[in-house]
């Protein structure tokens, strides 16, 4: 599955997105949820239920059978270098922060 990160600022939202097959488990601050896009026809859908708050599902769509999920990709403050942490670190974790900003596609 293919998942393209929307990104959206947000210092208090914890997330996480994985995927089973065409089945995508998305969980919102401690609370979870799935979403079964199993037998989905060629096409597009963007009006999910969810007990997610906020939904962070926008779009999904289904092109010669090739799922593409758009999703929030929430980032929050620009990190510190901590005091033990080595400059090779801190710039991994900055260059990690900044892609975080950028709407990107990856496989899930």
């Amino acid at each position: 599955m293919k998942a393209i990160f929307t990104p959206q600022n947000s210092t208090d939202i914890a997330y996480s997105y994985r995927a089973e097959g065409d089945v995508l488990h998305v969980t919102v601050n401690g609370v979870e949820d799935s979403f079964d896009f199993t037998g989905m026809p060629d096409g597009s859908a963007s009006d999910f239920e969810t007990a997610l708050e906020p939904n962070p599902l926008i779009q999904a769509t289904k092109a010669d059978g090739e799922l593409t999920i758009t999703l929030l990709g929430w980032y929050g403050n620009v990190p510190v270098q901590g005091e033990e942490e080595t400059d090779e670190a801190f710039q991994d974790r900055l260059a990690e922060y900044e892609l975080a900003k950028t709407e990107r596609e990856v496989t899930i």
